[in-house]
């Protein structure tokens, strides 16, 4: 005999929801494994769920992969669908990671624009959005990202300047 679990999972309406329910468990336990900081897998965005007549299910990723969905214990399991995310190279996965990275580098360069002066800042924010990986930009004084070397040179440059400045100050006060 069935339990009524069992019986009110047969629903399609109750099997749906329990397949996004587990869906969206997942995508919060393996945001930080898949580097995506807000994952969440949405229907009909990221996949389609598609039950057949003779009551089997697949869902469809948007990447084009087709995921059957079996029964084990009364319950499908998503174990095929997670694995596809996990294992293989989709490419729909993969664009949500790229855009991840490109807003995880506009976020980096706000944050240091914001300790640079308003023209430094302006450029740096402007190269970035016409290359929007902020990665392969050529390194020029006002787009590249300041390196500890970089920083120590241009300190040096500054205290050679002042010291330089004192010493002409110096100088004409002697001659006075």
């Amino acid at each position: 005999s069935r339990t009524t679990q069992e019986i009110a999972i047969e629903e399609p309406d109750d099997i749906k929801a329990f397949i996004l329910r587990s869906i969206k468990r997942w995508c919060g336990d393996n945001k930080a494994i898949l580097k995506l900081r807000d994952f969440q897998l949405q229907e009909t965005e990221h996949f389609t769920l598609n039950f057949t007549d003779d009551g089997k299910i697949f869902i469809t990723c948007k990447c084009g992969e087709k995921i059957n969905l079996y029964k084990f214990r009364g319950k499908f399991q998503l174990s095929n669908f997670y694995r596809h995310y996990k294992a293989s190279s989709c490419s729909m996965l993969e664009n949500l990671q790229k855009e991840e990275q490109e807003k995880q580098n506009y976020r980096m360069l706000s944050a240091i624009a914001a300790t640079l002066p308003p023209s430094d800042s302006r450029a740096l924010l402007l190269s970035s959005a016409q290359n929007p990986n902020g990665l392969d930009m050529p390194n020029s004084p006002s787009t590249s990202l300041p390196t500890e070397l970089s920083i120590n040179t241009t300190s040096k440059r500054r205290a050679d300047a002042e010291n330089s400045n004192n010493i002409v100050s110096t100088s004409k006060k002697q001659k006075k």
